[in-house]
């Protein structure tokens, strides 16, 4: 049994870290939510657009905050504009700098906007589904910028397209 006990703690942490991305369809239109630096934070004013080949999230700023984020390459080399025509869900972008396809922005309301470049583990963006023009999904991200840091989890939208 003694045994068995470190073997069940790396299983339920191991599932843990896998959640699946099931944003909420009831959610309303251009609403993000997430944690940040483990308080709750709400947009509710988020949009989506296309640029040349990637695909960009921004929010407005609420509260302290505002995020975006921008998607260039999927987790298998995808131009992300080709992956969301496709509609072949979920589509996965590791967050971290240009290089690993997508990155992402926290921008303080008062300060320099901090990168996931500058984080010392990846984060992860998830697009789970698409209903008319509204793109719904999750992400997870830490940023930072000198020694100034946010960490940002549990996140979801439903985002439209921009018009």
């Amino acid at each position: 049994m003694r045994r068995l006990i470190p073997v069940l703690c790396l299983a339920v942490a191991h599932l843990a870290a896998c959640q699946p991305c099931n944003p909420q369809a009831s959610l309303t239109p251009g609403t993000v939510i997430a944690r940040i630096n483990d308080s709750r934070w709400q947009a509710k004013k988020g949009v989506w657009f296309e640029s040349g080949t990637s695909v960009n999230l921004e929010t407005e700023t609420s509260g302290e905050w505002a995020i975006s984020m921008v998607a260039q390459k999927t987790d298998d080399g995808t131009d992300a504009s080709e992956a969301l025509e496709a509609e072949e869900f979920p589509i996965e972008f590791t967050l971290g700098d240009a290089g690993d396809g997508a990155w992402a922005l926290a921008w303080p309301s008062l300060g320099a906007a901090l990168s996931s470049a500058d984080a010392l583990e990846a984060g992860w963006f998830t697009i789970a589904n698409r209903q008319d023009d509204d793109l719904l999904g999750c992400f997870e991200f830490d940023a930072g910028t000198g020694e100034t840091t946010a960490t940002v989890v549990n996140g979801t939208f439903r985002i439209p397209l921009r018009s």
